[in-house]
């Protein structure tokens, strides 16, 4: 399955959301996850709007081999970056 830009971009959002929440340090959730405001600035740098995220994230709930495709997108960028 080859992933689209627009998915390309929604698991380069996802895998920093996970990085900066502290959710993909240890594989547990954080006491301090991140707050509006670098939730607004990590949309900024990904050139993501919350609209578009949540249209691609209802698009995944309908597609579950799309949705697994883009995990492991995410999955890859985590691990290439050395999260």
């Amino acid at each position: 399955l080859v992933l689209h830009e627009d998915d390309k971009k929604f698991a380069a959002f996802y895998a920093d959301y996970l990085v900066l929440s502290g959710i993909a340090d240890d594989g547990s959730e954080s006491d301090s996850l991140i707050g509006g405001r670098y939730l607004d600035s990590l949309f900024d740098v990904h050139a993501l709007s919350l609209e578009r995220f949540n249209e691609r994230a209802d698009m995944y709930k309908e597609d579950p081999k799309l949705w697994r495709a883009v995990l492991q997108e995410v999955k890859g960028k985590l691990q290439n970056d050395g999260r």
